[in-house]
């Protein structure tokens, strides 16, 4: 993982409005944050789910219609506890596409 976020932050040096790059980079501090909480390291994983959800936001203004950048934020503020947030995100994505499968 730690070699994954290194590429894409070397990518994002070159490029800071790289959408897909920053929707990458905030997947995978998404999944640091889930390995470092089931190894009860949870400072660490909020961390990490905070720099996620920091990617995600910055994708999100530059392309604030890009619904897998939306899904993806609306999950990290779910893992932050941001009900509100989670709630409001995932209402602009279903607009956007009520038939979006992450998992395609």
């Amino acid at each position: 993982m730690a070699n994954s976020i290194a590429a894409l932050e070397q990518s994002l040096a070159y490029n800071t409005d790289d959408v897909e790059a920053l929707r990458l980079i905030g997947v995978a501090y998404g999944i640091r944050g889930f390995q470092l909480q089931q190894n009860n390291n949870l400072d660490a994983s909020r961390s990490s789910h905070l720099k996620a959800k920091d990617s995600f936001e910055q994708a999100a203004r530059l392309s604030p219609n890009n619904v897998p950048v939306l899904y993806n934020l609306e999950m990290a503020y779910t893992q932050l506890g941001d009900a509100a947030k989670a709630s409001e995100t995932r209402q602009r994505w279903m607009a956007l596409d009520p038939d979006y499968d992450p998992s395609k």
